[in-house]
């Protein structure tokens, strides 16, 4: 018995099981008959079914009819198709394939065929007939009256006369002997071929709908051939489902995207997953009844049903999409809503899960299949056929939206773009940790709700700017990059509906991706701001295209590792939350996937808005995403309560008990050494015995004092004749000369007279060496003896002095320096970049005056190796750490240490490449040094144990610029602990502030 159910446009048929006062048909044949087991059409068989020979047994029951027992597990599934393929292997023993067919009565297939089947053929009065027997022995399916057409004269005689093989020998490729289950690519057809056999199919039957791609869907010669004859079958049956074969349309430009996604990143398509997960007390689970409203909504909505290619998208009958819904108490619903679909085959995961005393149900969607809209529909009509109300016609499939789209020109939409993005080049957003060469999608959610007062200020604020929700958060969180990082113009992408009145019911994925360009500029008020970003809303979604091609049109270079044109994506969602009446709960599951580096869902259901970021694991820490989060709902707060006639450059992103916290810090921060600069101390230990050692010359600290004098006069005097100002501490000198005493004498000079010192390398040419002179205002040259220098310095109106050459008397010369004046200025050589110069100050050698002594134990006694290049940052280290203690230094002749002028030498930097260099012997003979200090780059790991296996105390050292950024970012929390480094060091205060000079939030973590 069939029965037969009809709903709006669909008709649903399936066998009868279990039906009281029915009777079914059932297999009543003699099976006494000899089998044959050698047979082609047993290995045909055998082969579609991938069963053993033996499982097949052909019986000859009469002349004119033949009996196929198939034996198969009762849990083995045979696919529509594949039942399709055996029955046409079947019936070539009863019928002349060679006159064509005419008609075919009646088709009956089975919602699902699986276990053994009994397939009977039998020709009777020039009509034939032929019916499957299920595993319990009930008719299940069945083609009845197959006739063919007498009348029509035949054609020659052929070898082969399967319609793809006649096309295929049209094109001059034979393959009459040929295995028909061989597929086209091992036959040796390329994919040019295969379209031109696509051409040749549609040019014999120009009936049929043959679309482009359908040889990689049926790649053999026996689907095709079974394909061809559904086609002209799918004409004529009674009983059939209009959109099966029929509406083999091309894609909409939305799906095309997700095909294209669903190739070139396989490994993340569970991206692309749509969650809809809820459960309810078991007690109220009608299992049978979802299952039918399910399997309803499939049937109501094609593109539930809808498999995909890379050129079109095939609608499937109800019997190859039906849904088992089959109740589980093994399936984990977080891995499930994880696993990847693949939208060659369907777009829609289900099941049903037992847990306890309720039952969890995971629907999930493709998002090619689905948008949020639809996510509603699908909820809301669901909801209906469980509780048994019957739903109106749908006016619209997807399908017809879809040929609507591919029909569309967007012309005037792209020349809107092209002038909008024209020249403009966007800043992509700081991240925690490093971009990588492959783009991932690795992902998590930080979830928080708009607090109620800040819902009702929001409410006036709509009403004061006539702006809508979803543009309050847009320009909010522009304004926090823009306050937070500095980035004015930053794009970020939000959806838009392509979705139509006439669309309001239907089913499909009609959202698009914009783009929102427009900078922020602080002298706008928050009512200006807001209009504006509003109006580039509304101006994007007047100039809808979508998305692909715009990145085409643009010609966007292709990078792996970050999305074109945005990476952070807005999206406010209207979502429906259950009655507490209800017995249904909604529960969260996320794919654990990233489609974005950050997407924040604003989800309103009427009364409340929260807001879900998800966010990219593998780029920002979840404590980052937290802060950053919590910010932007201070920043809505601040935008809330502020009158609209406020100049947005005046709105805060710190809070008020953190600039509290700020300057209780920075009070309670007290220095725990005299606010003083390296000049001072060196006078305060001019008494001092010690002796400066260079080349086997000593001078004490006072002759250095008085030299320094007499230079210091000389200065001041070639200044103020050449610029007619004296000099001060916005000036600079530039150094270009070789170690010694002399080069002691300038760098003590400059500092006295209230000039910084600007060391510039041996090693660089003439030419870099001016160019940096042009760097600052009104700088002097000081070099040694270098005659071409001096000549080209001066013809460029720079004043040149020469060290070493003054008889002048010596008197006091110093200027009154601070702690906050700059000391030195070291410039970088500009072979990775363009060149920079960083300032250091006097207060930076202070505080390391303390750390070098205590770390490094200090004292007047101590006898210090100066070896280092005078262009780095160790060079004045190395002063401070003498300096400040009055103690004895060496200065090494040449660029790298000897070992015979170290006599007495108690401290040492030393460069990690000349330790990697020495052997163990000659690492040992530093054993008479207290301490050796190493750093900037890495040291050999063999070199490394030598020193650690002797007596020398080895310290890792770096100068007072990587100590500052690396003492700041540990304390602001922007880099991870870099160990090697070691504790920040004390007294090291950092301000940070925004774009328009007010006090940043990460000044509070800066002085923590």
């Amino acid at each position: 018995m069939t029965l037969v159910k009809h709903v709006d446009d669909f008709t649903f048929s399936t066998q009868a099981v279990q039906c009281f006062h029915t009777v079914t048909e059932q297999f009543a044949f003699d099976l006494s008959g000899k089998p044959t087991t050698d047979s082609p059409v047993i290995d045909e068989i055998s082969t579609i079914l991938k069963l053993p020979k033996e499982d097949v047994n052909l019986i000859a029951v009469s002349n004119a009819t033949r009996l196929v027992t198939i034996r198969c597990q009762d849990e083995t599934i045979i696919s529509e198709k594949d039942l399709t393929l055996v029955i046409l292997a079947v019936l070539r023993l009863v019928f002349d394939f060679t006159k064509p067919i005419k008609r075919i009565q009646r088709i009956k297939y089975p919602v699902e065929c699986f276990g053994s089947l009994r397939i009977l053929a039998e020709a009777k009065d020039q009509l034939v007939s032929l019916k499957v027997y299920g595993p319990f022995g009930g008719l299940c399916c069945s083609w009845t009256n197959i006739q063919a057409d007498t009348e029509k004269p035949l054609e020659p005689p052929r070898r082969d006369v399967s319609p793809t093989v006649r096309c295929m020998a049209r094109m001059g490729i034979y393959c009459e002997c040929v295995d028909r289950h061989e597929s086209f690519i091992s036959m040796g057809l390329d994919s040019l071929q295969c379209a031109e056999l696509e051409m040749s199919l549609q040019a014999e039957f120009p009936d049929y709908v043959i679309p482009t791609g359908i040889a990689m869907k049926c790649p053999t010669i026996a689907e095709m051939d079974a394909y061809l004859l559904s086609c002209e079958n799918s004409r004529k049956m009674e009983n059939k489902d209009v959109t099966v074969y029929s509406n083999h349309v091309q894609l909409s430009p939305q799906q095309r995207r997700f095909v294209f996604m669903s190739e070139f990143e396989p490994h993340a398509r569970a991206q692309f997953n749509e969650p809809v997960v809820f459960s309810m007390r078991s007690e109220f689970f009608d299992l049978p009844c979802f299952r039918g409203a399910v399997n309803h909504l499939l049937m109501r909505h094609t593109i539930l049903r809808t498999t995909y290619l890379a050129n079109g998208q095939t609608i499937c009958s109800g019997t190859e999409s039906f849904l088992g819904c089959r109740m589980s108490s093994s399936v984990e619903p977080q891995s499930f809503v994880s696993k990847p679909i693949d939208i060659k085959e369907t777009s829609v995961h289900v099941s049903v899960v037992r847990a306890e005393d309720r039952v969890i149900v995971c629907l999930v969607f493709h998002h090619i299949a689905v948008d949020g809209l639809s996510i509603n529909i699908i909820t809301r009509e669901i909801g209906a056929l469980y509780s048994g109300a019957s739903l109106s016609a749908l006016k619209r499939q997807y399908v017809d939206y879809a040929r609507y789209a591919a029909g569309l020109s967007y012309e005037r939409e792209l020349r809107v773009w092209k002038e909008k993005l024209d020249g403009r080049d966007f800043q992509l957003l700081p991240t925690d940790r490093p971009r990588t060469a492959e783009r991932t999608h690795k992902g998590a959610t930080v979830q928080k709700r708009i607090p109620v007062a800040t819902e009702e200020l929001l409410k006036k604020l709509r009403q004061t700017t006539n702006c809508t929700n979803f543009c309050i958060f847009a320009a909010v969180y522009k304004f926090l990059i823009h306050k937070a990082y500095g980035i004015s113009d930053f794009p970020i992408g939000f959806p838009s509906s392509l979705r139509g009145r006439e669309f309001s019911n239907t089913v499909g994925c009609f959202v698009n991706t914009l783009v929102l360009v427009e900078a922020v500029h602080s002298t706008w008020t928050i009512a200006e701001y807001l209009s504006r970003v509003g109006n580039a809303i509304s101006e994007a979604k007047e100039a809808d295209v979508p998305f692909d091609e715009l990145v085409r049109e643009l010609d966007v270079q292709g990078n792996d590792t970050v999305s074109p044109l945005f990476q952070v994506l807005l999206v406010m969602d209207q979502v429906k939350v259950p009655s507490s009446d209800d017995n249904i709960h909604l529960l969260s599951f996320a794919p654990g996937f990233a489609k974005y580096e950050q997407t924040w869902y604003f989800q309103s259901d009427g009364s409340k808005v929260n807001i879900c970021l998800e966010y990219n694991c593998d780029l920002f820490r979840h404590d980052t995403m937290v802060e950053l989060l919590d910010r932007f709902l201070f920043t809505l707060g601040m935008f809330a309560r502020l009158t609209s006639a406020r100049i947005i450059r005046d709105i805060s992103i710190t809070k008020r008990h953190e600039l509290v916290s700020i300057h209780e810090s920075k009070a309670t921060n007290a220095c725990d050494i005299p606010r003083s600069t390296v000049l001072q101390l060196f006078v305060q230990n001019i008494s001092t015995k010690r002796p400066i050692n260079f080349k086997g010359q000593c001078m004490s600290y006072r002759e250095l004092d008085r030299k320094s004098d007499i230079m210091a006069k000389l200065i001041s005097n070639v200044y103020c004749c050449h610029y007619g100002e004296a000099p001060c501490r916005d000036r600079c000198a530039a150094v270009f000369m070789e170690r010694g005493h002399d080069l002691l004498v300038v760098i003590l000079a400059i500092w006295k007279t209230g000039l910084t010192a600007v060391p510039v390398s041996l090693d660089w040419p003439q030419r870099r060496v001016l160019e940096t002179l042009t760097m600052f205002r009104n700088p002097i040259l000081i070099e040694s003896d270098s005659t071409q220098l001096k000549i080209s310095a001066e013809a460029g109106g720079f004043p040149v002095l020469t060290a070493g050459c003054s008889k002048t008397r010596s008197s006091p010369s110093f200027n009154m320096t601070a702690a906050s004046d700059m000391a030195y200025i070291t410039c970088t050589s500009g072979t990775t970049g363009k060149p920079k110069a960083v300032c250091t100050d006097f207060s930076g050698h202070c505080n390391l005056a303390v750390a070098y002594t205590e770390s490094f134990y200090l004292s007047r006694n101590s006898h210090t190796y100066q070896v280092v290049n005078y262009g780095f940052d160790i060079f004045f280290a190395d002063l401070t750490k003498t300096f400040s203690n009055g103690a004895a230094t060496t200065l090494a002749r040449e660029l790298i240490p000897n070992l015979a002028e170290m006599d007495g030498i108690t401290n040492a930097y030393i460069m990690p490449a000349y330790l990697s260099s020495l052997s163990s012997s000659d690492i040992r003979r530093l054993g008479f040094l207290e301490s050796l200090q190493f750093g900037g780059e890495a040291i050999q790991a063999s070199a490394l144990g030598a020193l650690l296996g002797s007596d020398i105390s080895i310290y890792q050292e770096n100068g007072v610029t990587e100590q500052t950024v690396y003492t700041s970012c540990n304390r602001m929390k922007v880099r991870c602990p870099i160990t090697e480094i070691g504790r920040p060091y004390r007294n090291l205060h950092t301000l940070v502030r925004d774009r328009d000079g007010l006090s940043h939030n990460r000044n509070r973590e800066a002085l923590s």
